[in-house]
């Protein structure tokens, strides 16, 4: 293992690619000895040592058969530093997948990129919803915390969440909640927001089911659970001449 050979004796040293550095620590993708690609994660700063060993604790412990979470495969130290080892998931974070395509101005115009997208946010809705049905509660829902792997470019998907540091144990509705209502920013963003300042024209079922979604925490819930916002969702992407394009851009 790197670290533990002298320079003559040990392999080569495996391809590493940085993918996000901060204060507290460094996430590299690396290929270990067969070949396999991983994550690893090291921890630079003492103070992130309880958020480090609650994302582990949190992998290995809840949500080893959770499939809407890549595993955690290992902890370590290496030069003297604390090392966790996660399996690599394959696509790209959705903050760079919208990157690459913003919304565009007119789903009239645009009906498979809107399928595209509605598929998108029933799959993160399904792994919301997953993860919460294995009692975790995710905190920290960004769009830099959702990897999108488009399967040959169609308009299917699949989704997997990220980052579990701050993630805790509860199936208590008030903390299911504010998962509930992160993925209203998520889909602000994902349907409607963009760089530019071009006004957008959204079927007003994306837009209602976005307004349920931010008033998530009022009494009665608009959304009690992450599965009843995949429905809808998933409603919309098998019936969308009845939800999505049944309307004119003059009507919207």
């Amino acid at each position: 293992m790197e670290g533990t050979m002298s320079a003559a004796d040990s392999p080569p040293i495996p391809q590493s690619v940085t993918i996000h550095r901060n204060e507290t620590v460094h996430i590299d993708l690396v290929d270990e000895e067969d070949g396999t690609r991983v994550v690893k994660k090291t921890l630079i700063d003492i103070q992130g040592l309880a958020y480090f060993h609650n994302e582990f604790k949190i992998l290995n412990e809840k949500l080893s058969t959770c499939k809407s979470a890549r595993g955690a495969i290992r902890k370590d130290r290496l030069n003297g530093k604390l090392v966790m080892f996660l399996e690599w998931a394959n696509g790209c974070s959705l903050e760079e997948w919208l990157k690459s395509n913003p919304p565009p101005t007119s789903y009239t115009r645009e009906n498979d990129d809107l399928m595209t997208r509605v598929n998108i946010a029933a799959q993160i809705a399904c792994a919301v919803s997953q993860v919460h049905a294995h009692g975790i509660v995710h905190n920290t829902l960004l769009a830099e915390n959702i990897i999108v792997d488009m399967a040959n470019n169609s308009s299917l998907c699949g989704v997997q969440l990220i980052d579990f540091s701050k993630a805790n144990e509860s199936r208590e509705p008030e903390n299911v909640i504010g998962d509930i209502r992160a993925m209203a920013l998520l889909f602000h963003k994902l349907f409607i927001s963009s760089d530019d300042d071009d006004e957008r024209y959204v079927p007003q079922s994306i837009l209602q089911l976005i307004a349920n979604l931010i008033q998530a925490t009022a009494e009665p819930f608009a959304y009690s659970s992450a599965s009843d916002v995949k429905d809808d969702l998933d409603q919309m992407f098998d019936l969308p001449e009845i939800f999505l394009f049944d309307r004119s851009e003059e009507e919207l």
